[in-house]
């Protein structure tokens, strides 16, 4: 069913009193969702947004808001899942603390079902996900995640490279050094069950690295022109290389260098990854 479609149908008859501004995202195997997501009812007297320390001033949604909320005190910045929930609150009352953590249910023997048919019998598989959707300046260069990928395989472990159709050459560049290469050849459901069936997950900032947190599986995102600390899942490993330009917050770098993710070294990814492999195979 077509996101559009289940907000027509979960609205259909509904007289809402807030309508929220948001954003859905989703940039995983099916293609991605990036729409707003808007109330339709013409009951509805208020829409708050969320505001930050870049404000919603800056966007075209601004003259929609009628009800700015701010879950930081004094106009800090605050990480993005602490502006959402603070939507879905009614004005005035505080944030949980600590914010539960997102949670997404998926089949692990379903996944290790779908790696066995495409990829032969091994049980230690590790997803990596070299696309972001957003724009390169999200993306740890392809020919660095097949560096990691090489060196996970010395380590007695398979890679998977997990993604969308459009991301399937990137996922080729891991197919040379010997990764199944699964971009745009399963469902969102079905990549959700890989996720929830591999030992660890390396991926960029991107749907997929908070797929996989919610799922429970350990991870390790790759930083480049966004924030960590706004943007990154709760338990998330993060490694990024600060550089005077970053965070920018671009879809393509405005030098052309993407300095602060060619200079990260496939070997620092896999130090960060190191203990997940390690906590994993003593559990």
């Amino acid at each position: 069913m077509k996101f559009s479609s289940c907000l027509s149908d979960v609205g259909h008859g509904v007289r809402f009193a807030v309508a929220v501004l948001a954003v859905a995202c989703a940039d995983a195997t099916m293609g991605r969702l990036s729409s707003p997501v808007r109330g339709s009812r013409r009951s509805s007297p208020g829409r708050p947004g969320s505001l930050g320390a870049q404000e919603s001033r800056g966007e075209a949604r601004w003259p929609l808001i009628n009800d700015a909320r701010r879950p930081a005190p004094g106009g800090r910045s605050s990480p993005l899942r602490e502006r959402f929930w603070a939507l879905a609150t009614e004005p005035g009352v505080p944030l949980p603390d600590p914010l539960p953590a997102p949670r997404l249910c998926a089949s692990a023997p379903r996944g290790r079902a779908i790696l066995r048919a495409y990829g032969g019998g091994a049980e230690r598989w590790i997803a990596l996900a070299p696309g972001a959707a957003y724009g390169p300046a999200k993306r740890w260069p392809a020919r660095s995640y097949a560096a990691l990928a090489r060196a996970l395989h010395a380590r007695g472990r398979r890679t998977v490279a997990l993604g969308t159709e459009a991301e399937r050459t990137l996922g080729e560049t891991l197919a040379a050094v010997g990764s199944l290469n699964l971009c745009g050849r399963t469902t969102l459901g079905e990549t959700l069950d890989v996720l929830a069936a591999v030992e660890a997950f390396v991926g960029n900032d991107s749907g997929l690295l908070h797929a996989a947190r919610a799922l429970g599986t350990p991870a390790v995102g790759v930083f480049g022109s966004s924030d960590p600390e706004a943007t990154a899942p709760p338990g998330a490993r993060v490694v990024t290389r600060r550089v005077p330009c970053s965070p920018c917050f671009a879809r393509v770098c405005r030098y052309g260098h993407t300095m602060c993710l060619r200079d990260l070294l496939p070997e620092t990814v896999e130090a960060t990854l190191a203990p997940l492999l390690e906590a994993e195979t003593a559990a």
